[in-house]
């Protein structure tokens, strides 16, 4: 290792070198790691220990589109100590600070409480989840924004809450509001 990295680094050889080399070997162990709930394929699995959430969460197959992706815990030592939102890293890069999986850590993906679904003059019509309190324009810019061509006038369209709905009536409400007006309307 001397006599090739010492062609790259001078400092390496000669008779007084300035620059060492300090090489240690050690084993690689991997560590178990379960992942519950909305999962493709839930249960206890070997990943390599320097997996973060996200890889570990690829390497398995994946969430469910039962799954949330905005509120999946991280439980170690039987206490949650993160919950993390995905679409900060699928919508704005933003790693959720490189959290390393830890041996005998639990991944829990609960049930999807929301579903905003958003077609029409957006960038990126999908199916959305929503958290408690974002708006129409929190979605919309989700959604990557509207799209040039897009009507300054917005139709929604909600399933009534269980109290407000009856057999004789439908249990959807349906109203027009302003773009300006996205900002101020919650989603639930």
């Amino acid at each position: 290792l001397k006599n090739q990295f010492g062609t790259i680094y001078s400092t390496l050889n000669g008779s007084k070198p300035t620059t060492y080399i300090d090489v240690s070997l050690g084993e690689l162990r991997s560590i178990n790691v379960s992942f519950v709930g909305e999962l493709n394929f839930p249960g206890i699995y070997t990943v390599h220990p320097f997996s973060s959430l996200i890889s570990g969460l690829i390497q398995i197959g994946g969430v469910d589109t039962t799954g949330s992706l905005r509120q999946i815990e991280l439980i170690r030592d039987n206490k949650k100590i993160k919950t993390i939102d995905l679409y900060d890293y699928f919508i704005e890069g933003d790693s959720p600070n490189n959290l390393q999986l830890k041996d005998q850590d639990i991944v829990f993906v609960p049930a999807r409480k929301s579903k905003v679904v958003i077609d029409s003059a957006v960038v990126r019509p999908a199916i959305y989840e929503s958290l408690e309190g974002e708006t129409i324009r929190n979605m919309i810019d989700y959604a990557g924004g509207l799209k040039t061509n897009a009507s300054d006038q917005i139709a929604v369209t909600r399933l009534k809450p269980l109290d407000e709905r009856n057999s004789e009536g439908s249990n959807y409400e349906s109203f027009y509001l302003s773009f300006l007006e996205a900002d101020k309307k919650t989603v639930g």
